[in-house]
This record gives structure tokens, sequence and C-alpha cells, in this order.
């Protein structure tokens, strides 16, 4: 199956390259990783609930020569992925091109991002294909593309160079309107502010705060919303997401709660105190937005849609957890140095609590539709097959106005 074969392949260049410090075709792996991710991307067919709207929507959107300010008007897309799927309509009147040039472009900055800032590459690569792959490339490709330019912008807000990355922000808002959280993210390096996202004993209270506020989202956005609403098509809205999972009105998910705060706060704080402890990594930004990644985690056990967000913001949890891996730990002031056999253990059940809750979930109430279903079995388009068991979770989330 062609999702192991990747998985197989990174897990390869975690135990080579990773944990035993080779340096011969680090490259070529990381090169031919890349080659399977964006072709597991490119060359599939009606994978991914969003990607079967978007290939509706690719249907209808006009070459670039015919393009009107009405395509703009009569769609919520944003103008950037409007303007980039028409140059693509231009070119061929085939959905794969899109698929194959966003696959291309967020894999490539990913693998780059890992690259450049982690001693452990291709753990954090296997974090984000375990985690986020068939998310970014195959449901919210918009999004992914936003992602991307944020994580190649990322060096310019390293080195604060604020000019050139605030003009990366506003290209990914041109994307997708959810990079507006990008605009704020240079308020960390202010005093004082910075002191909510530094990880230490203040930390504990201040995820206190956040749970609170976050519960106080959850029973107060149906008002919120109707109370900002200025015409019929937000109040439309305010009414889906008080009836919907995504507006977290329903009852609280307690099993979907306890697998956020373990696999999404637990470790990565775990994982920053190690660090700090072992006198390996002082202050740095990647772990203001690591710590914002978990506030955000927190905020999405009561309003599930908040978590959207940390398709920005994860990428630094990972970072952090994959520079954790294979170091040293500091226990009673003594350094202790685990084999891969012990840093499996530490971390198998990460990824056994994930398995749940990231593809296998149930999609409706009866359970007979499952979230794996949208992404197995893995079609082509070179068959065209079209699953029936993915239609009927296609068709199921339209009928619930997602």
């Amino acid at each position: 199956m062609i999702y192991l074969f990747a998985l197989f392949l990174i897990l390869l260049g975690v135990y080579n390259y990773d944990y035993r410090g080779l340096k011969h075709g680090r490259a070529v792996w990381l090169a031919v990783i890349y080659i399977i991710l964006v072709c597991i991307a490119g060359f599939r067919y009606r994978i991914g609930g969003d990607t079967i709207q978007y290939m509706h929507y690719y249907d209808m959107v006009h070459p670039l020569g015919e393009l009107n300010v009405i395509d703009f008007q009569k769609t919520r897309y944003a103008p950037g992925f409007i303007i980039f799927a028409s140059i693509c309509k231009s070119i061929s009147p085939d959905f794969t091109l899109v698929q194959f040039l966003v696959a291309a472009f967020l894999n490539f900055a990913v693998l780059f991002f890992f690259t450049k800032n982690s001693r452990h590459p291709f753990f954090g690569v296997l974090l984000y294909y375990f985690f986020m792959y068939v998310t970014l490339n195959m449901e919210v490709m918009r999004e992914s593309i936003a992602v991307a330019i944020f994580l190649l912008s990322w060096h310019y807000l390293k080195e604060r160079k604020l000019l050139k990355y605030y003009l990366c922000a506003i290209l990914a808002i041109f994307f997708h309107i959810s990079a507006l959280i990008l605009l704020f993210i240079p308020l960390v390096f202010l005093p004082g502010i910075r002191n909510f996202f530094y990880f230490g004993m203040r930390t504990i209270f201040i995820v206190l705060g956040v749970l609170i506020v976050g519960f106080a989202i959850r029973y107060y956005l149906f008002d919120l919303i109707q109370i900002i609403s200025i015409n019929e098509k937000m109040t439309e809205l305010a009414h889906k997401y008080a009836g919907n999972d995504l507006g977290g009105l329903k009852t609280l998910n307690i099993f979907g709660a306890f697998n956020t705060l373990f696999i999404y706060v637990a470790y990565p704080c775990v994982a920053i105190f190690f660090l700090k402890s072992s006198n390996k990594r002082q202050y740095n930004l990647e772990e203001s937005l690591s710590v914002i990644s978990i506030y955000v985690s927190l905020l999405s056990v009561s309003v599930i849609i908040i978590g959207r967000f940390n398709n920005y913001f994860m990428f630094f949890s990972y970072l952090i957890l994959s520079d954790w891996i294979f170091s040293q730990l500091k226990f009673r002031n003594k350094k202790v140095k685990l084999n891969f056999g012990n840093w499996t253990l530490i971390f198998l059940p990460l990824f056994l609590f994930s398995i749940y809750s990231v593809y296998f979930s149930n999609v409706n109430r009866d359970g007979t539709l499952q979230t794996y279903m949208k992404y197995y079995p893995y079609n082509t388009i070179f068959d065209r097959e079209m699953n029936p068991d993915r239609e009927k979770v296609f068709r199921y989330n339209i009928n619930r106005g997602f």
C-alpha cells in the first residue's frame, strides 16, 4: 500500500540519519521522500472530502483570459486561489494539475522547514506525515498554500525582517483568510507579551486561564456571532455553528478532549521541559510558537474550529519534539542517553492515541462512516474509480453543511 511505503521510507530516514547520524545519502533520501509525498497527493483521484468540492469548483472556474468580477463575487474562496485555479484551468482542464502544484509547493516548504531548523528533520517529517499530511494535501488545499508561504517566510520572522515577513503574510491571506493570524505573531517580540509565551511555572496558570476562556467562548459563541451579525448571511452562520460540532455547542466529547490534551499539549510540554532542563535550549521563538500551539489546542477542546489555526502552529511543536528525541535526558542532575527502542516506547503512545482521532473517528452517529474512508482505499487518476464509501462520506458532510 502506497501510504505504508511512504511511512517505511520516512522511518528508515529517522533511524539512519536522525538516530545513527549518518550523512551519506541524506539529501537523496529526503528528495526521494519528497517525490513520493508529492506523487501520492498529486496522482490521487477523488480522495479527501474537500478535494471533491475543489474538483466541482474547478469545473466551473473560467480560464484566466475569461476571468471577471463575478468570478470573485460568487464564491467564498480568496482571490489568490481563484487566480491560481484560473491559471491552472488555462493550462489544463484536469484538476490533477492543481493537486500536483499544491502538493509540490506544500511538501517542499515542509521538508525545507524541518531540514533548516531541526536537528532530526526526518522525525519532524514523520510527525507531519502522520498527523497533517492528508489534511493539508487532500482537504484544506487553499489553506495549505497559506501554510506553505508561512513556513517559507519563517526565517524572515526569526531574523526579525518584519517587512519581508509581512509581505509574505499578506500573500498568504490572499489564499486563505485564516492567515490573518500571521499578522499578530510578531507581537511575541514585545516585552510583557512575550512572557505569556515563555514556557515556565506561569504557564500552568495561563493554561488554566485559557481553558476557562475556551469554555466561555463555547457557551457564548452563538450570542457573540449574533451580536456582530450585520447581514442575514452572518445570522445563518451563527445558526450553522450552533448546530454542528465545529461550534462546540454540543455535548463535550470527553475522549476527544483527552486525546487533544495528551497529544497536542502533554507531549510538547514534556519536550520543552526536558530541553530546557538539559540546557540544550534557551528561550527562542520556536518555543513561543509551540506554546501558542498548546494554547490553541486547549481552546479547541471547547470550540473545535479554533483548532484549525494549529495548521500553522503545530509545526513548531513538531520542531520541538524532533529536537528532543534522541537527546540526552537529565534526571537528578545526571544525563541519560536512551537507545532507539526506548525512544520508540516513549513516542509510541503519541501515535497510538492519535490513530482513532485522526483516522478512525466516526463521521456519522451510527459509525458506518469513518474518517479513514476519505483516504483509503487509494484511487489514482489512472483508474479514476469512485469509491462508494468515500462518496457517502462526501454527501453526508455536504448535507450537514460542511
